[in-house]
C-alpha cells in the first residue's frame, strides 16, 4: 500500500519488499549535482599575440584550426541542474547583442568526475550563429567552431567548460 500526502510518501509492505524498495531508493534518490557552464566566445582573427584569457584552450585551437591568432570577445557563466534551460544575454564587440541558450540534457557522475550533455545555441543579434549538442567531461573544455561566421567576416569559435558541484 502506498499513500502520498503533504510531500511525504508512506509505503506499507512486507519486510522483504521494503528492503528492495530501500535498495532502489538508495541507488536513485540522490541530490542532482549543480552544473556550471563557462562559455567563451573566441574570434579567430589573424592577431598573432597570445590572449592570456584563453590560455587554457589556445593550444587546442591551434591544433584544430589554422588561424594565426585568437582573442576572447565574450565570456558567460551559467548554472543549472539536469533538465534546466539557461539563457544569458550579453554584448560582444563587433557582433552586438548576443545570447547563449543552453539546455542541460543529461548529467552523469562517476569515479572520474562525470560528464554533462548540453544542447546549446549562440545567437548574435537575431541570427543563430551556432547550435549543437555535445557531451563534455566534467572539468574539461570542448572547443566548437563554425567558420566562416554568418555574421560579419569574423570566424567565431565557442569553448564550453563544464564543472559539477554538490548542491
Amino acid at each position: 500500500m502506498v499513500s502520498v500526502a503533504e510531500g511525504k510518501l508512506t509505503v506499507r509492505e512486507t519486510r522483504e519488499n521494503l528492503q528492495r524498495i530501500e535498495e532502489v531508493l538508495l541507488e536513485y534518490d540522490r541530490p542532482q549535482p549543480a552544473v556550471r557552464l563557462t562559455f567563451q566566445i573566441i574570434e579567430a582573427n589573424g592577431v598573432s599575440e597570445t590572449d592570456p584569457e584563453i590560455a587554457e584552450v589556445e593550444a587546442a585551437l591551434r591544433e584544430l584550426f589554422r588561424f594565426e591568432g585568437y582573442r576572447l570577445v565574450g565570456e558567460v557563466m551559467v548554472h543549472g541542474t539536469e533538465g534546466n534551460q539557461v539563457f544569458q544575454e550579453f554584448d560582444v564587440p563587433d557582433l552586438g547583442a548576443s545570447a547563449i541558450e543552453a539546455t542541460i540534457m543529461d548529467v552523469r557522475t562517476d569515479s572520474s568526475g562525470g560528464s554533462v550533455q548540453i544542447e546549446m545555441r549562440f545567437h548574435a543579434g537575431s541570427r543563430t550563429v551556432f547550435g549543437t549538442t555535445v557531451r563534455v567531461r566534467a572539468g574539461q573544455t570542448a572547443v566548437l567552431g563554425r567558420t566562416p561566421s554568418v555574421v560579419g567576416s569574423e570566424n567565431i569559435i565557442l569553448a564550453v567548460k563544464t564543472e559539477l558541484h554538490d548542491l
